[in-house]
């Protein structure tokens, strides 16, 4: 049909000069036949171009408070807060707010006993809420390492589309950076853009040291104190660890991708050194003294410390 139409026209239009006035209702009318098949058979993108513009509607998702283990409740409560504005902030999404979440779940007299942590009180409550995923997890301290553990877990089907691990140094961390790359990675699962085979280039180095409070420099860069976990390139890196009054510790280390490698330094005192002391005079006085070429003074020096 969308190719006997042109013809239509074409053998109209010929047939039509023998009369003028006999000629324009046949045109006419196969024209507009034309451009009724020609026009249906669009997809509905091109007829209506504002509707294929339309952006994709977010999905409702729910986020659970983050079980804290060894954490300030504020600390957590905070944390929770942070990672549902960044999922906010990602297209896909859309986060129930905690006081509505909490007012349906009133209505319906359902009530979360202590943390609603496991897939099976998360997956309840989002069936409540009329939620297709829901956010669930903890965050514990772990001597001075703050660990995030969150799930993304599908409602319908009841699965866990990807599960997150995020170490880092301090509470700042947490808020600033980590709440937001978790954001991120859930956002990537949903939209097809993650590869979940294709391995994260980078693993972590968790240095400590005995006593604490140690330097750390990694190929030659610093990174403040011990103890400190720090985000590495796969491949080989130095590791040093130096404090004054100890020998200095070094070790290299192969990072592999999401690997965590702990280093523990066992700092080594330095010998005491033992000292005397020594009067040196000169006559004539004023004399420079030099010791081991360093510039002790000028004559009379009296108990001058010597190794």
């Amino acid at each position: 049909m969308k190719r006997a139409s042109p013809l239509l026209c074409t053998s109209s239009g010929r047939k039509a000069g023998t009369g003028r006035q006999h000629s324009q209702q046949p045109i006419s009318f196969v024209l507009l036949i034309c451009l009724t098949v020609c026009f249906t058979s669009l997809p509905a993108s091109a007829q209506d171009p504002q509707k294929a513009q339309e952006p994709q509607e977010p999905m409702l998702i729910g986020v659970l408070d983050l079980e804290a283990n060894n954490v300030p409740e504020g600390e957590a409560r905070a944390i929770t807060d942070r990672l549902r504005y960044y999922l906010g902030l990602q297209d896909i999404f859309s986060p129930i707010e905690r006081n509505q979440m909490n007012n349906i779940l009133e209505e319906v007299g359902f009530q979360i006993s202590g943390a609603c942590n496991t897939d099976e009180c998360a997956i309840q409550v989002g069936k409540i809420l009329g939620a297709r995923k829901m956010v669930a997890g903890s965050v514990s301290i772990v001597g001075n390492i703050y660990s995030l553990q969150i799930r993304l877990i599908d409602i319908e089907s009841a699965n866990i589309d990807r599960e997150v691990f995020r170490d880092v140094n301090s509470i700042g961390e947490v808020l600033q950076v980590a709440t937001q790359d978790v954001a991120q990675m859930m956002a990537e699962e949903v939209t097809g853009e993650a590869d979940p085979v294709a391995p994260v280039a980078k693993g972590q180095v968790n240095v400590l040291s005995g006593p604490s409070g140690a330097n750390i420099a990694i190929d030659g860069q610093p990174h403040e104190t011990t103890p400190r976990v720090v985000t590495l390139d796969e491949g080989p890196h130095e590791i040093v660890v130096t404090m004054e009054g100890y020998e200095t510790f070094t070790q290299t280390v192969q990072i592999q991708a999401g690997s965590m490698i702990p280093i523990h330094a066992t700092l080594i005192p330095l010998p005491a050194v033992s000292t005397g002391t020594v009067n040196i005079s000169s006559d004539p006085s004023g004399a420079t003294v030099l010791i081991d070429g360093q510039d002790k003074g000028t004559t009379p020096l009296t108990r001058l410390a010597i190794p």
